[in-house]
């Protein structure tokens, strides 16, 4: 029987590389612009940056796995009344 959410899942973890992908993207733009002596700012950027890199990952773990827990208590449901 296959798992009903397999699409779902695969989904979200597609989608993380391309947020992986935006991110190295973005930070290896910001080394070639870099001036000499803003190594700092440079490196002070990528570090504000990681929270929302952060968030947004944690965001869609958060939904997958609210989505995974809906199943199997749905599947639990079925084979408990069977």
């Amino acid at each position: 029987m296959p798992i009903p959410i397999k699409n779902e899942i695969n989904i979200v973890f597609s989608t993380l590389p391309d947020l992986i992908t935006a991110w190295n993207t973005a930070m290896q733009k910001a080394f070639a612009e870099e001036q000499e002596g803003q190594k700092v700012e440079v490196l002070e950027a990528i570090l504000n940056s990681l929270p929302d890199m952060k968030e947004k990952f944690d965001s869609e773990i958060d939904k997958l796995s609210k989505k995974i827990k809906k199943e199997i208590a749905k599947e639990k449901k079925k084979r408990s009344s069977v």
